[in-house]
């Protein structure tokens, strides 16, 4: 059985312990630790998503669930790889990410994503990257990848077969997280060229009521205990 490092997913502790072969970097001058602690993970996972896909120069991207913390950093660095990212976020997030430099943005709650780039971009897109559908809905909008594209989903449900079928690349998303990719993230927002999605911050106390079913996290990307 495969157990995840400890850590890995979050933690309540100020301290864990990791092997030695662990991919750690220090938290350079200029980035405040709590930074530091909300974004390895989903910097980490924007970074190596858009350099997968490079050269994405004058590529029209759709990003599925772009508000969060990965499609946070997947905007950024796509924009700054030079491609036209369509980002799949609610309303309240608009503003936000057309700061990231998104050229368009689609509410789902308002109108279907699918239908909408069909009529905004009816010759297709070059990437799709997902990182909410099921298969079934992953399928549909890799429908709408032309052919020579690629259609990437972080939930492992790609169907590579049936996309190079019609034509296009499918790609089931493995972060592999290395010290140089939280150097080249860390670097990237001491140095300004991307931006920290917003981090919640709480107590220890607070913790129990933030953990209800009922309340409502979509509008936060990260959250981090301050103590």
């Amino acid at each position: 059985m495969l157990i995840s490092p400890i850590g890995s997913a979050g933690t309540y502790a100020e301290y864990v312990a990791v092997t030695a072969e662990a991919p750690l970097a220090l938290v350079p001058n200029g980035l405040d630790l709590v930074t530091a602690a909300a974004v390895p993970t989903v910097g980490a996972t924007g970074l190596t998503l858009v350099d997968s896909l490079e050269p994405l120069e004058d590529k029209t991207v759709l990003l599925i669930e772009a508000a969060g913390g990965v499609g946070s950093f997947a905007i950024q660095y796509a924009v700054v790889a030079g491609a036209r990212v369509i980002a799949n976020v609610r309303a309240s997030a608009e503003e936000r990410v057309r700061s990231y430099g998104a050229a368009q943005t689609i509410d789902h709650t308002t109108a279907p994503v699918g239908e909408t780039v069909r009529r905004t971009h009816p010759d297709g897109i070059d990437v799709l990257i997902d990182l909410a559908s099921d298969a079934e809905s992953f399928a549909s909008l890799a429908s709408l990848v032309r052919p020579g594209g690629t259609a990437v989903s972080t939930r492992h449900v790609a169907d590579a077969r049936a996309l190079s079928a019609s034509g296009a690349r499918g790609v089931n998303f493995v972060l592999r997280e290395t010290s140089e990719v939280l150097e080249t993230v860390a670097a990237d927002l001491v140095e300004g060229r991307i931006v920290a999605p917003p981090i919640t911050h709480m107590t220890l106390d607070q913790v129990p009521s933030a953990m209800r079913p009922s309340r409502d996290l979509r509008s936060e990307t990260k959250t981090v205990i301050v103590l």
